[in-house]
Order: structure tokens, then C-alpha cells, then sequence
């Protein structure tokens, strides 16, 4: 029982100075997006050429986990409005996912570098202008792998800016559907802050 109670206490105190070390953050992050779809014309005769940037948005929490002064780790878990529009009319393609990035930071005291593989789970799907169509999911790819690339800056107070880009790898529809050639890829504006300072 002793021996128990001393390897628990033993634990603890090793978990306490790994975290103090590692100096684990909590944070918020939301932004803008610039949202289309790439890849290959479609079965259909729909070229990928007719996609234009459409305005999306992404919000949600990180969490950052440091490794040294110049490593770090930070998942995130966001909701991320993805799509496409359309050019020259008012359709667009509205996907709705929960992303999960982990990201490899590099912090250079205030610049940092970030990248990292996501995965992606939609939650609904519309296609449409002012009157919007829902689309079944499951018609679509519930799982959407990807990665993510930026950079940014991140001042003393815990403020940070960040440029990304986020690439999809797998398709956005199933086999055989209008999507099945093309992949999300977007350009995020972020800003974030991360809970006790820099």
C-alpha cells in the first residue's frame, strides 16, 4: 500500500514538472476564409475552372503543448465553413466541418511557422444561392483528410495573427459523385490568443 501511495505521489510530482516544463497553453482562435474546391473536372462535364473563392469562417480552441522554447505542439479543434462559389452566379457549395489540425509550431520569440496533417468530420452540406438545398451527408465523404501550413506572429500578451493555407488530400464527394475528383483548399486570416502570455 505504501509502495503505491509513494509511486502515485511519485507520478504527481512528475506530471507537475513535466507540465511546468512543458508549459501546456489554452486558447481561442477564429477567423476569415477564402474557400474553393481543386482537382479534376468532374464526371459531368463541370470543370473545376468555374470555382471561385467564396468567403467562409472558422472559430474554436487550442491547446499548446511546449516541447523547448523553440518547439511546440498544438492541436486545435475548430469549426471551419468550407465550400466553393460558383463563377459568375450566385451558386455555391457550403461544407460544414469540425477540424482537428496538429500542428507543429516552430516559435522564433514572437514569428512562428506551423504545419501539420487534419482531419475533418462534416456535419452538414448546402448547395445553393438564396434559396439553399441540403445536401445528405451521406452522399458525401464524412472524413476529409488534409493538412495545414502558416504562419504568423504572437505578441507578449498572448495575441496572435496567422496566415494559412489548408490543402485537402481526400475527395470531397464518394465515388461517383459530382465531387468525387475535387478537394477543399482554402486561405485562412486568424487571429488568436492563448490564455497566460506569451
Amino acid at each position: 500500500m505504501k509502495k503505491t501511495i509513494l509511486s502515485l505521489a511519485l507520478l504527481a510530482g512528475l506530471t507537475s514538472v513535466a507540465h511546468a516544463q512543458s508549459g501546456v497553453k489554452f486558447g481561442i482562435r477564429g477567423g476569415i476564409s477564402a474557400n474553393t474546391l481543386s482537382g479534376d473536372d468532374d464526371k459531368f462535364g463541370n470543370k473545376v475552372s468555374s470555382y471561385s473563392y467564396g468567403l467562409g469562417g472558422l472559430g474554436g480552441v487550442t491547446a499548446n503543448f511546449g516541447l523547448s522554447d523553440l518547439i511546440s505542439i498544438q492541436p486545435e479543434l475548430l469549426y471551419n465553413l468550407k465550400g466553393t462559389q460558383v463563377n459568375d452566379s450566385k451558386d455555391r457549395l457550403d461544407l460544414h466541418y469540425i477540424d482537428l489540425p496538429i500542428l507543429l509550431k516552430v516559435n522564433a520569440d514572437g514569428p512562428y511557422f506551423e504545419a501539420g496533417p487534419q482531419v475533418g468530420y462534416l456535419i452538414s452540406a448546402k448547395r445553393g444561392g438564396d434559396s439553399k438545398t441540403r445536401i445528405e451527408t451521406k452522399d458525401l465523404q464524412g472524413l476529409s483528410l488534409g493538412y495545414v501550413a502558416g504562419v504568423g506572429y504572437k505578441l507578449t500578451s498572448g495575441l496572435s495573427l496567422g496566415v494559412r493555407f489548408n490543402g485537402g488530400i481526400s475527395s470531397v464527394g464518394k465515388d461517383n459523385d459530382r465531387y468525387d475528383q475535387q478537394r477543399n483548399q482554402s486561405f485562412n486570416f486568424v487571429v488568436g490568443y492563448e490564455f497566460g502570455g506569451k
